[in-house]
């Protein structure tokens, strides 16, 4: 079965990059690319951070998802296949980690904004969950405006 989604993922990122004309998916999915993007702001560690992380604790998430997941700036610096591995690993913690990266807020109004198409919102929602059978893979585009609103959010005023 581990194999089968070796495969999948593969091809699936192949797809992707032949798809794109600009070349963002190739360089994001070649690991060339933070999930960032090359905003600095969410890069740097922030309170939105502590607010995410004791959400996660609260939600008895498990050490290593909170410790690699449950951090926007963390998140940030990953490149796409660290995420996407990532997420594996956390596979039955992920509606949680994504519950606490919208504290209850739906964020979607945010995304929309931001150009995020309407097929991602699932991530601005916090409604998002790791679906083997039908795989995002086109919103990891998107994961630094979608980060940007989560982070937006967990801000403290």
């Amino acid at each position: 079965m581990e194999r089968f989604f070796e495969i999948l993922v593969l091809s699936s990122f192949a797809a992707l990059i032949q798809g794109d004309e600009t070349g963002y998916s190739r360089q994001l999915m070649l690991g060339k690319t933070l999930m960032g993007g090359s905003s600095p702001t969410l890069m740097q560690h922030s309170p939105a951070d502590e607010i995410f992380r004791a959400c996660c604790s609260a939600e008895r998430i498990s050490g290593y998802c909170t410790d690699e997941l449950c951090s926007i700036s963390k998140i940030a610096l990953m490149t796409a296949d660290k995420f996407v591995s990532t997420g594996m690993q956390c596979g039955k913690e992920l509606r949680k980690i994504f519950g606490c990266a919208v504290e209850g807020k739906d964020q979607t109004g945010c995304c929309a904004a931001k150009q995020v198409p309407a097929d991602c919102y699932d991530y601005c929602s916090g409604e998002a969950k790791l679906d083997l059978r039908n795989p995002k893979f086109t919103c990891l585009v998107y994961s630094a405006p979608i980060l940007e609103c989560l982070k937006a959010n967990l801000s403290p005023e």
